[in-house]
């Protein structure tokens, strides 16, 4: 587990990605990076908090949905991912005109083209709940530690 933590800390250091995130307001979720290393995936997500009222994290969860399609409907399949370890877990408050980061750390698995990772994040006693799709293009571009 050290060596997790020593991974994380160091995937907190980084930005690779600029371009996934979801705003609501002046809240927004951003993925800045995925990283491989030891089997495992490493993912650098922030909040930021653009507003002048904070922010208390309720909750984060991660799932790996996927769309088949059908000629009536589009069934919908959700399977919960938990992370084996968060580095900065214990904070969960975002002050007002500031951000968190965190690093979630997952059992290596990947993304077929049918599949998206979803992170959603919910607000304590709020209503700024957020959730970021990250399909299997930017998933596949994950760089190694």
């Amino acid at each position: 587990e050290e060596e997790l933590k020593n991974i994380a800390r160091e995937v907190l250091t980084k930005h690779d990605i600029k371009t996934v995130g979801i705003q609501s307001g002046k809240i927004a979720l951003t993925l800045d990076g995925i990283y491989a290393a030891e089997d495992m995936l490493f993912l650098k997500v922030s909040l930021h908090n653009r507003s002048s009222i904070s922010y208390e994290v309720e909750w984060v969860k991660f799932f790996l949905t996927g769309k088949r399609k059908s000629l009536k409907r589009t069934a919908i399949q959700d399977e919960e991912k938990f992370p084996l370890f968060v580095l900065n877990e214990s904070t969960s408050q975002v002050g007002a005109k500031s951000q968190l980061s965190r690093v979630y750390v997952f059992r290596q698995f990947s993304l077929s083209k049918d599949f998206a990772f979803q992170i959603d994040i919910i607000e304590k006693e709020g209503k700024r709940d957020l959730s970021l799709l990250v399909d299997s293009g930017v998933w596949g571009k994950a760089k190694g530690m």
